[in-house]
């Protein structure tokens, strides 16, 4: 076959062009994105070779240059990607390419590189009286590689290391845009968060994007105890057989809806929230949270700061003698209220977390109305007057 020599040019050292079709950007949050981009190639018949410069960030292993033709298009016989070198920007990729015609090609190149991030950034000033915010988001782009994204459609990624979680690409986006071998630390195909109006992304800078400011956002503010919580232990969230006691910090929390009516609407991402509240004597910093971000029509919640003065403590009164002989458990729930006002606590439990062999989960019976969530927890909303306790009963088959 007769071999020519072909060097792309499009991808310099100075910057990374994507030629007359954008490409995409899908940052991630943990340093690594991936990159997609459209190669044109005049190509002869037969085998050749194509040389391109990569970022110096770019992963050799998840490098893949193809032909969206598939079957009867060009074929990569052989790839190589050179080591970084310290005083050279980028690294160099090789390609030897089999073309069963000679013609323009527009090759497809996939990869990933490490050094380009992103996280989310709130900050929230709530009124005095605690019904309202200023709310300020915005998303920090960190480019720390030598190379210069340009022409590129920028997408927010957030990790996934769920068993089972969703790898497969939205639509629009082609599923090799997740490199082979990622799948432990892929993208969750359900949290990818468009980022308009950014098309490019200088080399070695970091940017920050608004994406909300608005003067006055309506807030409900909400006390929450979660049972579930998995940072306890194991016997808290896992109720142990027999008779025993325990208990979990109570929080506040924020709630906005993020609805055209409020001002918001667009998609949110994941990240730190600041808190402030109003004051006379200037603004007072409340606790940092973590937001996991909300689709447009969604609610953006904020877990704040702690609430020492309420808490919740939950009692199983059945001894392992009887639910050995299947006699259900019955839980005790007290919500205490040491405040000086009423105040509505939402009670996160996890109902029969472990049932039997054979056997099933869920509530016997309940004092209270409650709400069915995911992976068997439950949410009971009860009002607890100044100074009063409410005690919440429920009884579930016995492990």
């Amino acid at each position: 076959m007769r071999a020519r020599l072909v060097v792309a040019g499009l991808l310099l050292a100075a910057g990374c062009g994507f030629a007359e079709t954008p490409g995409w950007l899908l940052v991630g949050r943990g340093g690594e994105s991936v990159v997609r981009e459209t190669v044109p190639l005049e190509l002869a018949a037969g085998e050749q070779t194509v040389m391109r410069t990569l970022p110096r960030g770019a992963v050799p292993g998840s490098v893949v240059l193809r032909d969206p033709a598939g079957k009867g298009g060009a074929r990569v016989v052989r790839q190589y990607v050179a080591d970084a070198k310290q005083d050279i920007p980028g690294r160099e990729a090789t390609w030897v390419i089999d073309a069963p015609a000679a013609g323009p090609r527009a090759l497809e190149l996939t990869y990933a590189v490490q050094g380009v991030s992103w996280n989310g950034e709130y900050t929230l000033l709530l009124s005095p009286d605690g019904t309202s915010a200023a709310v300020q988001a915005a998303v920090h782009l960190r480019n720390g590689d030598d190379t210069a994204f340009q022409n590129v459609s920028v997408v927010l990624g957030s990790p996934s290391n769920e068993k089972g979680a969703s790898q497969a690409a939205p639509p629009g986006m082609p599923d090799y845009m997740l490199p082979r071998g990622q799948e432990a630390r892929g993208f969750r195909a359900d949290a990818l968060t468009p980022l308009p109006g950014v098309t490019e992304l200088p080399a070695g800078t970091a940017m920050l994007v608004p994406v909300v400011s608005l003067d006055a956002v309506p807030v409900r503010t909400v006390l929450e105890a979660d049972l579930t919580e998995r940072g306890r232990p194991e016997s808290e969230y896992y109720y142990e057989p027999g008779p025993g006691r325990s208990g979990c910090t109570v929080r506040w929390a924020l709630e906005l809806d993020n609805t055209e009516a409020n001002g918001m609407g667009a998609a949110l991402p994941p990240g730190e929230a600041r808190v402030y509240r109003n004051t006379p004597e200037g603004p007072v910093l409340l606790g940092v949270a973590r937001s996991a971000g909300t689709a447009p029509g969604g609610v953006l919640r904020l877990v704040v700061a702690e609430e020492p003065a309420v808490t919740v403590t939950k009692a199983n009164a059945t001894s392992r003698e009887q639910m050995r002989s299947g006699v259900p458990m019955d839980i005790s729930i007290e919500v205490a209220n040491g405040l000086s006002e009423p105040r509505e606590v939402r009670v996160y439990d996890r109902a029969t977390a472990k049932p039997p062999i054979g056997g099933s989960g869920g509530i016997l019976k309940s004092s209270d109305l409650y709400k069915e969530l995911e992976n068997g927890r439950i949410e009971f909303r009860v009002s607890v007057g100044p100074g009063e306790k409410r005690t919440i009963t429920y009884s579930t088959p016995a492990n």
